[in-house]
């Protein structure tokens, strides 16, 4: 790994599901690169998730329990504030998917010939319990001039998949609180300041799909948080003033959509931009 050093980050919650939490953990255990493991404990957890957490408690490196529940973005900014002066690079898992087994070290390979400091997949889409089931991939644009064009549109990196440097995300402001839309945010403050960014064009994470996460993407609560979020992405006055009105108020028009009306357009969408 040459100079620099990386390690894995994840979050867990009360309300995650023990069982997947440690398909997760074991897939990150179990890479073929080793990197230390951070661990951030969002709030009380329950006596299962206890259990997995002890199980396998002499494979996790850095453990940073948090009193309360404040939500994955404020968790992964404090915990990015705690491992500044350990590591350059953070690569991030979820606490219900589960990782190629190489994924880390086509990251790893991949940030020492680019220098990233921003880097992301595809990831397939499954369901099951052991995720043996895929019902789509969701890819994301490969090329910086690609990603920036499409950062109004869509968010050009799947969270589950991504590996970034601290140094370069501390710079950029850090998550914030901007619910349901951290994670994009933090990349179009990334890409606004210059940073490097890529994907890989291939799929490194199975991600649990569930038909539930559609829903939460509708009605009055959803809208405000995601006009918050345009709101914002208008500030930084990076991906053209002009563009990203139109493309909001189509976003948002579509939240009042009945259930299955968005579900049709969110899937014709997808087949639109995945192709």
């Amino acid at each position: 790994m040459k100079n620099k050093s990386f390690c894995a980050l994840g979050a867990v919650y009360g309300g995650d599901d023990p069982d997947y939490f440690e398909l997760a953990l074991l897939s990150v255990i179990k890479q073929t690169l080793r990197v230390p493991i951070c661990l951030v404990i969002d709030g009380p957890i329950p006596k299962r998730l206890e259990e997995v957490l002890a199980k396998h408690i002499d494979e996790i490196d850095h453990l940073i329990r948090r009193p309360q529940n404040v939500g994955l973005g404020p968790s992964l900014r404090h915990a990015l504030e705690q491992l500044k002066n350990n590591f350059e690079y953070a690569i991030r898992f979820d606490s219900d998917d589960i990782n190629y087994g190489n994924r880390f070290e086509i990251m790893i390979n991949a940030i020492e010939a680019e220098e990233f400091d921003l880097v992301g997949s595809h990831i397939e889409e499954c369901d099951g319990p052991g995720l043996d089931n895929v019902i789509s991939m969701r890819k994301v644009p490969i090329e910086p001039s690609e990603i920036i064009s499409k950062m109004a549109l869509r968010n050009p990196f799947n969270h589950p998949s991504v590996a970034f440097r601290i140094e370069a995300v501390l710079a950029a402001g850090n998550y914030e609180d901007v619910p349901f839309f951290e994670d994009w945010h933090l990349w179009a403050k990334m890409v606004a300041g210059n940073s490097h960014v890529g994907n890989i064009d291939e799929p490194l994470v199975k991600f649990r799909y569930s038909p539930k996460m559609l829903s939460r993407r509708r009605g009055l609560k959803y809208i405000k948080y995601e006009f918050n979020f345009y709101r914002k992405l208008w500030i930084l006055r990076s991906f053209g003033t002009f563009r990203i009105l139109p493309i909001m108020f189509l976003r948002l028009l579509t939240r009042f959509l009945p259930g299955d009306a968005f579900r049709r357009i969110y899937l014709v969408a997808r087949r639109v931009f995945d192709a």
